[in-house]
């Protein structure tokens, strides 16, 4: 029987609340960048608007820009670390686990090939590139390296719009369609099943 959507939701938040606290530990071992505080302050002052009356999209963006791009390449070598430990603990990990999660061995659930085959670890990678959102991040880095700030700040906002919109896909997909199956299922032939 196909998992229900409130097995697989509750089995991604306590993976989730794992990944954030193993991502914890070791960004917290790693050598601060002290410009990042700085610059997540200086963007927070930044958005809030006090004058409306004043106010210019323009410059508004054009400044938010250059603080988002400062921001985001400092905050590098950490979002590479915690992309490896989302691929570390949903693909690799899941895979030595007949891919089973922590969250989905709570909630008795586990990832199996249509055709009954042994799930393969790139179905694993390509359902945690859609899923966990990994592909905007990969966009993203790249972005990084070849966009000047304002070019890179408007398309990052768009990729991430894109992930939300289809993480809602996702759950209207696993929550409506029969064989709840969402996008990642149906690309890499797997679905989520009970037992």
């Amino acid at each position: 029987m196909n998992a229900s959507f409130t097995k697989r939701f509750g089995a991604f938040l306590i993976d989730i609340l794992i990944i954030l606290f193993i991502s914890s530990l070791i960004t917290g071992l790693l050598p601060q960048n002290k410009d990042i505080p700085k610059l997540q302050k200086e963007l927070t002052d930044y958005t809030k608007i006090t004058d409306l009356n004043n106010f210019n999209l323009d410059k508004y963006i054009s400044s938010s820009a250059d603080i988002r791009y400062s921001l985001d390449n400092a905050l590098i070598p950490y979002t590479i670390i915690i992309m490896l430990i989302y691929i570390g603990y949903y693909v690799v990990f899941a895979f030595f686990r007949e891919s089973k999660t922590v969250g989905r061995s709570l909630f008795k659930i586990k990832v199996v090939k249509e055709d009954g085959n042994h799930i393969k670890i790139n179905d694993l990678l390509i359902r945690t590139l859609i899923v966990e959102g990994l592909f905007v991040t990969i966009i993203n880095l790249t972005l990084i390296f070849i966009l000047k700030p304002y070019s890179y700040f408007l398309i990052t906002y768009l990729t991430e719009l894109i992930y939300i919109i289809s993480l809602i896909i996702i759950g209207f997909m696993v929550l409506y369609r029969k064989d709840k199956k969402a996008l990642h299922d149906i690309i890499t032939k797997t679905y989520v099943k009970e037992g």
